[in-house]
């Protein structure tokens, strides 16, 4: 029976016959591509170069050299100013005048007026002061001549007396001779009485005159010290600058009433400045059992400046600061610091000189291997340069294109003769930038022959070639060869031998030829560490070459690059 139907279209019937037929031809044509894949597989080849490269450490090397270690400790201070005062007002009264300096940042000189307080009041109390003083001084001065005058009574009528205390005895002769009557002699006694009284009444009175002139005495003092007060309160209305300094602040303004004792302001001397900082205890302990510390000079730097000055140390603080763990040191700035920028309050660093350590090698810290453990030195080690054969690699380090790199595999593909004579094959100079016709392949590589086998492997993938065009192996210790244009294996799922048709066969490993040295452990002894550095002793080490460069897993025998360009 037809399958066609009047109303069936004639194209529906032709379109599902060439989608048929499309199918078939795919399947037909991946079924030869695998088939054609599975044959390639089986029937490959191992080329028989391999370009690798060693694994290699670049290192700069340093040349170990004893000598004496100088301890330098680092520290953080703050910036004090050594002197520092506030002015205050000795006197009340309303500021009529502010020095234009009086303000935060302010210089100001010795001895310059910085305010001035309404002295109205106070030079009125002064005259009068003066006018008493000037009053008391007229008094004592008047007191002073009388107390003469009446000295110089009192010393003539003592004269007196004693002229007539004379005659008297001698009248006293004349009436014992019968020489003169009674009368006589009653005559002068009495004179010589009322002499006597004369002089007592008369020192009487000096001696009142004196006691008034005790009183008028202290009457003038007490006038001297209220002009001196007076005076000095005067002087007081101005405010004065005691030193050279820099005002810190200032709360004074023009108008303002004032009460003796108010903070006006406050400068220190910017001349005078001095650092506090802390020291650990086990530092301080050390260096100042060995005299280290007080007055050692010191370098101080800070963020922003472009050159450190000096300090001289000159304080220990009195106590140990629990909380910091240390004890405070104060040292004293040269007097230009300010000048430079210094201000109080400023941190800065520090570096203060500690011990000397004689005979040490000073390496950087990573060098040091802790790790590492020797019979006769079990606690750390070091890598050197060990000497060994030095191989100079010409200036051409191998095929710098894949073009390249192909026609040198073209080229040892095709050699038929033994292994240790490839070496000796030339190298076209058409082929590589940068040699010559001489060149042969043993100055451009290291040849290292190396036995291989070559797997066929099935199923739908297996055995993908590189980009270069040839099979990707693993090499013999299961690593990837690498280096230009390497050939590198895949890694398998099958093991190699489980598939027929594998051959073994020897190929070349090339390594491009470099500068080579190895690496040789070293017992030391370290001494400390100083920051970024470690400080070791060990026999028979000066003038050996240190490896540097922190390493990881180094062990005895590793390769190395030394860069020369550095070392020299």
């Amino acid at each position: 029976m037809s399958d066609y139907h009047e109303n069936q279209p004639q194209e529906f019937i032709f379109s599902g016959r060439r989608t048929l037929f499309s199918i078939g031809l795919i399947g037909l044509i991946l079924s030869g591509l695998i088939a054609y894949r599975t044959w390639l597989n089986q029937t490959a080849e191992l080329p028989r170069i391999q370009i690798v490269g060693e694994r290699t450490f670049v290192v700069s090397p340093e040349v170990l050299k004893i000598g004496n270690w100088a301890e330098q400790l680092a520290a953080t201070g703050v910036v004090l100013p050594e002197r520092q005062v506030d002015l205050r007002p000795l006197v009340a009264g309303q500021i009529i005048w502010v020095n234009p300096n009086l303000q935060d940042g302010g210089q100001v000189r010795n001895g310059e007026t910085l305010l001035r307080i309404d002295s109205t009041t106070y030079e009125v109390n002064k005259q009068q002061a003066d006018i008493r003083l000037a009053t008391a001084q007229d008094s004592k001065d008047r007191q002073d001549r009388d107390l003469a005058r009446q000295q110089s009574l009192l010393d003539l009528q003592k004269a007196q007396l004693a002229l007539a205390e004379a005659d008297l005895e001698r009248q006293l002769d004349l009436l014992e001779q019968g020489l003169i009557a009674p009368a006589t002699y009653e005559q002068a006694k009495s004179q010589t009485l009322s002499q006597r009284q004369t002089v007592s009444n008369t020192e009487n009175a000096l001696a009142q005159q004196r006691d008034q002139a005790v009183s008028l005495q202290n009457t003038l003092r007490d006038a001297e010290l209220n002009a001196t007060l007076a005076a000095q309160n005067v002087e007081d209305t101005k405010l004065v600058a005691p030193f050279d300094g820099i005002v810190v602040l200032s709360n004074i303004q023009e108008g303002q009433l004032v009460s003796s004792g108010d903070l006006a302001a406050r400068i220190y001397d910017a001349s005078a400045l001095s650092i506090q900082f802390q020291l650990p205890q086990e530092d301080y302990a050390r260096l100042n059992d060995q005299n280290l510390l007080l007055g050692q000079d010191i370098e101080v730097s800070w963020v922003g400046s472009q050159t450190p000055i000096k300090a001289t140390l000159n304080r220990i603080g009195s106590q140990l600061n629990p909380e910091a763990g240390g004890i405070s040191l104060f040292a004293s700035l040269i007097s230009s610091a300010a000048e430079k920028g210094l201000r109080p309050g400023s941190f800065v660093n520090l570096r203060l000189n500690g011990e000397t350590i004689p005979n040490v090698f000073t390496i950087p810290r990573e060098a040091y291997y802790s790790t590492l453990s020797f019979e006769n030195a079990p606690n750390g080690g070091i890598y050197v340069v060990e000497p060994a054969e030095v191989h100079q690699g010409a200036e051409w380090q191998g095929p710098t294109t894949r073009a390249a790199s192909e026609a040198i595999n073209a080229l040892l593909d095709d050699y038929e003769g033994p292994l240790e004579n490839i070496g000796q094959i030339n190298i076209p100079a058409a082929l590589i930038v940068g040699i010559d016709e001489s060149t042969t392949l043993g100055e451009l590589y290291e040849c290292k022959p190396k036995a291989e086998r070559a797997a066929s492997f099935g199923g739908w993938g297996a055995g993908r070639r590189s980009s270069g065009g040839r099979p990707q192996r693993r090499q013999e210790d299961g690593t990837r060869p690498t280096g230009n244009n390497a050939n590198e294996d895949m890694s398998r799922s099958r093991q190699i031998g489980s598939q027929p048709g594998l051959r073994p066969r020897e190929i070349l490993v090339l390594c491009p030829k470099i500068q080579i040295s190895t690496a040789k452990a070293l017992p030391v002894s370290l001494v400390q560490y100083d920051g970024s550095h470690a400080l070791i002793t060990g026999s028979e080490l000066d003038g050996l070459e240190l490896i540097p460069t922190r390493i990881d897993r180094l062990t005895n025998g590793a390769w190395l690059t030394k860069n020369i360009a550095e070392t020299n």
